[in-house]
């Protein structure tokens, strides 16, 4: 049985990116109407997941009980959560991730993590071990480097993630404009290298390893009307 999956902040295999283009920064809506942003969050996820709230009607006539009505959220931002809510649908999406990567330019799950990556560094060509290193074909050091098995765990890891969790994603996905993601599949997923010398000022070393960590992120399609997701990256990871 895989491990609940948690939130995760930068650091990593898939560092914040250099040039902002390829972060999972806020969409930008108005932002929520609460002097605690985590708290009008939390207000818009009870809205998104239970509908629309029922209040007591003020108006009692004679001994009739008292009426309901269902109000329309008076806040911009609300509104608009519960409009992609409702757009992205109650049934998960399938993810066909070679698909996904040639539509979406900032997706790279294949091209940085697929499974026909070579895992030994080499000369002028791009491997999973060469990029602790910053060899041919990356724009730099990274202290983590994985791959995955083959396309079949890939594909079915991905799938099977967002399936168990549709509901929180298209949460995130209303309320934030992304969802990311990092877990224990419970099964290796992948192989790759960690910077053994990541903490230290020493050289870098590329330890190898195998996994069962996944990080995974996915955000809404910029200006899609009606609201449609893509991901961004789906890997094996050695750190969370």
């Amino acid at each position: 049985m895989t491990a609940r999956p948690r939130s995760h902040e930068s650091g990593g295999d898939d560092p914040q990116p250099r040039h902002g283009d390829d972060g999972d920064e806020p969409s930008p809506h108005p932002r929520l109407p609460a002097s605690n942003v985590a708290e009008g969050e939390q207000h818009a996820l009870q809205v998104l997941q239970g509908g629309r709230p029922r209040t007591v009607g003020s108006e009692v006539r004679g001994d009739a009980a008292p009426t309901t009505r269902e109000p329309v959220p008076e806040d911009p931002e609300v509104a608009h959560a519960m409009r992609i809510y409702d757009q992205l649908g109650q049934d998960p999406p399938k993810i066909h991730v070679a698909d996904n990567e040639a539509v979406h330019p900032r997706a790279h799950t294949i091209e940085r993590h697929g499974p026909d990556l070579p895992v030994r560094r080499q000369a002028g060509v791009q491997t999973i071990e060469g990029r602790i290193y910053g060899d041919h074909g990356w724009d730099g050091p990274e202290n983590q480097s994985f791959k995955w098995d083959n396309a079949t765990v890939m594909t079915r890891e991905i799938n099977e993630y967002v399936q168990r969790n549709w509901e929180n994603i298209r949460g995130d996905l209303a309320l934030k404009g992304f969802h990311r993601a990092g877990y224990n599949a419970g099964h290796r997923v992948g192989e790759g290298f960690l910077n053994g010398g990541m903490y230290g000022f020493g050289p870098r070393q590329a330890e190898y390893m195998s996994t069962s960590l996944v990080r995974l992120r996915i955000r809404l399609v910029p200006g899609a009307d009606p609201a449609r997701l893509f991901l961004v990256s789906a890997f094996p990871a050695g750190i969370l």
